[in-house]
C-alpha cells in the first residue's frame, strides 16, 4: 500500500518506487520550452524577414493561438511588428535588410495605405502617363485607378500590372525580367535600362524606410530601378506610411527633398526629417 503524497508534492510510481517531483518543475520545463519555441520563431523571422501565423505554426508544430501569443511577446521586445495574419522582423536596430513577403506587406498598415492612395488619386487625371514603383501602397492605388480612362502605366510590379490590365482603355507596360518569388517584381538591370527609354508625367515612388538621411530600399537592383524611375518623371510623389520612419534599410536612393510631394501618415515625425520647405507634405 502506497503512502499518500505529502501536500505540495507529486509522487510518480516507477516499478513500485515513489519518486517525488517538485510541483514547480513542470512550470520551469514549460517556460524553457516556451522560450525555445520563441527563439526558433525569432531566428526564422530574422532569416526570412517576414512570415505568416500559419507558416510559423507549422514550423514549431503548435497552434495559431500560441503563435499569436509568441508574436505579442516578441513585439513587446521590439523585435517584430505584428500585422494581420503574420509578422515582420525588425530586430533591435529595426533594420529591413531583405524583401518582405508581399502578402504580409499588403495587410501591414493597410488602412493608412488606403488613405494615402485616395490622396494621390486626387492629383491624377485621365490621359496621364505614370510610373508606378513596386509596393503594396501602389497596389492599392492601382485598384483606385481603375475608374480612370486612357492612362499609360509603366511598372515593374506584376501585381500592379495584372490589376490595371482589367481596364481596357489603359496601356500597361510591364518591365519584365527575372521576377522575385517573394515580391513578384522584376529585379534585373535589363529592366532598368528599358525603363530609361520612357517618359512619365508622374512617378509614384515607394520605399522600405525613410529618415532625415534619405529614402531607403533593400538592394542595389531595387535602388537602380527607383533611381531610373525618378529620372524619367516630370513630377515625383513619395508614398510612405509613418511606420517606415521607425525602420532602417540598406541603400538610400534619394532624399525626401527630391520629391515634389510626400504622402505619409500621422506617425511620421516631420520635424525629425529636417527642412522640407521645397516638398509638399500631405498627412493622410
Amino acid at each position: 500500500m502506497r503512502t499518500p503524497a505529502p501536500q505540495g508534492r507529486c509522487i510518480i510510481p516507477t516499478n513500485d518506487i515513489c519518486v517525488k517531483v517538485d510541483p514547480t518543475l513542470r512550470e520551469r520545463v514549460q517556460a524553457m520550452l516556451t522560450q525555445e519555441r520563441r527563439d526558433i520563431i525569432a531566428n526564422y523571422l530574422k532569416d526570412k524577414q517576414s512570415a505568416t501565423v500559419i507558416e510559423l505554426a507549422k514550423l514549431v508544430n503548435t497552434s495559431q493561438v500560441t503563435i499569436r501569443k509568441d508574436l505579442t511577446n516578441l513585439e513587446e521586445q521590439n523585435l517584430v511588428q505584428k500585422v494581420y495574419g503574420g509578422a515582420i522582423w525588425l530586430g533591435k536596430d529595426h533594420l529591413i535588410a531583405e524583401e518582405i513577403k508581399s502578402d504580409i506587406k499588403l495587410v501591414s498598415q493597410k488602412q493608412e495605405k488606403e488613405r494615402i492612395a485616395r490622396q494621390v488619386v486626387k492629383r491624377l487625371h485621365s490621359g496621364m502617363t505614370l510610373f508606378l514603383d513596386a509596393g503594396t501602397t501602389n497596389q492599392i492605388l492601382a485598384q483606385q485607378l481603375l475608374s480612370f480612362e486612357h492612362l499609360t502605366i509603366i511598372t515593374w510590379d506584376l501585381e500592379i500590372a495584372l490589376t490595371l490590365v482589367n481596364n481596357l482603355s489603359f496601356k500597361v507596360i510591364l518591365l519584365a525580367g527575372e521576377l522575385s518569388n517573394i515580391t513578384k517584381t522584376s529585379r534585373d538591370y535589363a529592366s532598368v535600362e528599358r525603363l530609361k527609354q520612357f517618359r512619365a508625367d508622374i512617378a509614384v515612388m515607394s520605399c522600405d524606410a525613410f529618415s532625415r538621411q534619405g529614402v531607403f530600399t533593400t538592394s542595389n537592383e531595387k535602388g537602380a530601378m527607383k533611381e531610373a524611375g525618378m529620372k524619367i518623371a516630370e513630377r515625383r510623389f513619395l508614398v510612405a506610411d509613418g511606420a517606415k520612419s521607425l525602420r532602417r534599410s540598406l541603400m538610400a536612393y534619394d532624399k525626401i527633398q527630391a520629391f515634389d510631394c510626400f504622402f505619409t501618415t500621422e506617425e511620421t515625425d516631420l520635424e525629425a526629417l529636417g527642412d522640407l520647405a521645397g516638398t509638399e507634405v500631405v498627412v493622410c
